[in-house]
């Protein structure tokens, strides 16, 4: 059974009666009930989904977790590795929390102002070689938001850059990702 792509519920509940009999006994009936995720807005995927394990040795799954539109909290979910005689359960534990610290480096080529900022952000850039520059705007629940600058190159010395942030964007803290040639750093940033 599949889930259409549009479908959002994270649950759906089906009745099922199962007739049958094994060779050589009576005919009997089987109702119950059988609760389906919704894996596509299901806040942990596995991959893959299914394979075989040989015995004694080691078979590598990636969890893929999925916080987006997710409240701050506990939550839990069991995964399940079995074939037809036996089961393991492996208990897996999220927590969100939207007050954790996170990582800023100051960078010393750089300052962003000002902070807050209403409309104008402005990245103050120092260089002493030909660089390749670009900056993400992420939310605190690191989704991105946009790019204000995508591959631009800078020269030697130090530049002003006029940071373009959508006027429309909601108050609170964001967190801009620098990076310069393959290294990257976060600053902080408050939108008023």
């Amino acid at each position: 059974m599949t889930f259409d792509e549009s479908y959002t519920g994270l649950t759906s509940v089906f009745n099922c009666t199962i007739t049958g009999d094994t060779y050589g006994s009576d005919p009997h009936e089987v109702t119950s009930e059988i609760e389906l995720a919704n894996q596509s807005s299901f806040w942990l995927n596995v991959t893959p989904l299914e394979g075989m394990i040989t015995y004694d040795s080691d078979y590598e799954l990636s969890l893929n977790y999925n916080t987006t539109e997710m409240a701050e909290g506990v939550y839990y979910a069991n995964l399940i590795i079995s074939d037809a005689s036996t089961s393991i359960t492996i208990p897996v534990e999220l927590t969100v929390d939207f007050s954790s610290s996170i990582l800023e480096e100051n960078i010393e080529n750089s300052f962003i102002y000002p902070v807050p900022f209403s409309n104008e952000l402005y990245l103050e850039y120092t260089s002493d070689k030909n660089s390749m520059i670009e900056v993400r705007l992420y939310d605190l629940t690191s989704k991105l938001i946009s790019i204000p600058i995508s591959k631009r190159e800078v020269i030697p010395g130090t530049q002003t850059i006029l940071l373009n942030i959508d006027k429309n964007l909601p108050s609170g803290m964001y967190m801009l990702r620098i990076e310069d040639n393959n290294n990257y750093s976060f600053k902080k940033v408050i939108k008023q």
